[in-house]
């Protein structure tokens, strides 16, 4: 998955200020990736005339030669498939850039104007509000096939359904095998996993880079405390939601479906106490305790029982001192284990750094 909730929402407001002006604009997707690359499928660039851009598809490598082949798009309102193939230093350079990331990118690029393309975003918006991953195909060429439009951006069942595509194996994400009667017909499909919800038990000014560091994310971020004072939405700016709840109701009301990550940052031990025993049915994905490991072995001993899957104490070792080096402790652990990893050191990483996105 290369989408990101951040990414995506800047390019919905960067195309709501466009209004009139969509002539002006092309949007670079990536739809398969072979090999290495910076970013994954799912990645987005929307380019305007002029140059500027927001979103990307790489670390900066490949967007200077798809701006300019944005802007043929934007011109002829034609769209087209651009192949980076990047595993020798002579196809690098063909593209003006000395590389070496031995892999290959195919970008999509289409004009917005009379495209779907917004309609396509609305539905990557919905999805990272939902509470499960989703699957989607993208129509990029229907080739003559029947039943298909240009730009449709369709659920992966419906499609399966619609259209009887039919696979004995699992289908990874990017460029799908398509009917050989129809070799000009050019499917992606995208896998989508709902933003991580990071919900906040503490209000204190510790608090306020977390905040920051999971809205940049793209997080949806909920803040939750019993001091009225700390509680107000202006400490918080990019917060979903500021609550000012104790811990049984913001438990109640806060934990449920979704990706979500607790994180008790009170400070305080009855309150941390309270959300722990709230959290004795269904575990999130993440739950973390600030504070030293006595502190929480004897919350442990306390409610009776013990709390292996609980984070405590929370985050990882790297020498983290102030509140914003703890609190990127704290969003690095979390990403880590929302992804499956172990949040060790890359090069100490076997295999491949990204994982295989497929769909049964």
């Amino acid at each position: 998955m290369g989408a990101s909730a951040k990414e995506i929402s800047n390019i919905i407001s960067a195309l709501a200020e466009a209004e009139g002006m969509l002539d002006a604009y092309a949007l670079a997707t990536v739809v398969a990736v072979e090999g290495s690359s910076y970013r994954r499928t799912g990645a987005r660039m929307l380019i305007k005339h002029d140059g500027t851009w927001t979103g990307s598809i790489s670390g900066g490598c490949l967007e200077g030669n798809a701006l300019r082949r944005a802007r043929e798009v934007i011109l002829s309102r034609i769209p087209s498939l651009v192949t980076y193939d990047t595993r020798t230093d002579d196809s690098a350079k063909a593209i003006g850039a000395s590389l070496g990331c031995n892999g290959v990118v195919q970008v999509w690029l289409e004009p917005i104007q009379g495209s779907k393309v917004p309609e396509m975003l609305r539905s990557i918006n919905s999805a990272f509000l939902a509470d499960a991953p989703s699957s989607w195909v993208r129509v990029l060429r229907t080739g003559g096939a029947a039943g298909l439009s240009q730009g449709d951006f369709l659920r992966w069942e419906d499609f399966v359904n619609t259209h009887g595509f039919r696979h004995e194996d699992e289908v990874e994400e990017g460029l799908l095998p398509v009917d050989p009667a129809y070799p000009e017909c050019l499917l992606s499909l995208e896998r989508l996993e709902p933003a991580i919800q990071l919900l906040v038990f503490g209000a204190g000014d510790d608090v306020k880079p977390l905040v920051q560091l999971g809205v940049e994310l793209g997080w949806r971020v909920f803040v939750s405390y019993d001091c009225p004072a700390k509680t107000l939405p202006r400490r918080f700016p990019g917060a979903e939601a500021v609550l000012h709840l104790s811990p049984q109701d913001a438990v109640r009301n806060l934990v449920g479906k979704g990706r979500q990550a607790v994180v008790v940052v009170s400070h305080n031990y009855n309150y941390d106490m309270a959300v722990l025993r709230g959290l004795a049915g269904d575990m999130p994905g993440y739950v973390g305790v600030l504070g030293p490991r006595k502190r929480f072995e004897r919350i442990c001993v306390e409610l009776g029982r013990e709390m292996p899957h609980v984070h405590a104490p929370i985050g990882l070792d790297i020498g983290a001192q102030t509140p914003f080096e703890i609190a990127l402790a704290v969003v690095a652990e979390v990403n880590a284990v929302m992804h499956g990893r172990s949040g060790a050191p890359l090069r100490q990483v076997q295999g491949f750094i990204h994982s295989r996105n497929v769909v049964p």
